[in-house]
């Protein structure tokens, strides 16, 4: 986020401030639910990207460049939405609090990638 600046970034800064207060809203939501399940978080970030169905996002090579930001942006959408698209037809018919959650969120990153 702090890099864009200019007229093309300051109208991307919003849109990365929303997705990422909604990621850490995602997250928020999911930890509880991951626990009821038996499961634990990672102890460390290096483990938690190695299980994330998404690879990280890395800034572009130059990241003043809003165009290369914005595919960033978008492809983080597109897996998120692939990884969440996958737990709803895991739990269908079978997790119904897990498919419900998973459902509004995967709605959530529908709009984001919008």
């Amino acid at each position: 986020r702090v890099n864009l600046i200019g007229l093309d970034g300051e109208g991307l800064k919003e849109i990365t401030e929303d997705a990422r207060i909604e990621d850490r809203n995602h997250f928020e939501a999911l930890v509880p639910r991951i626990y009821e399940l038996g499961g634990k978080l990672p102890d460390s970030m290096n483990a938690f990207h190695d299980i994330s169905a998404c690879p990280p996002a890395n800034l572009p090579k130059n990241p003043k460049d809003t165009n290369a930001m914005l595919q960033v942006l978008v492809s983080a959408e597109r897996c998120a939405i692939a990884g969440y698209t996958s737990i709803c037809n895991y739990t269908a018919g079978k997790d119904h609090r897990t498919y419900d959650l998973s459902l509004a969120i995967l709605h959530e990153e529908i709009e984001h990638e919008a």
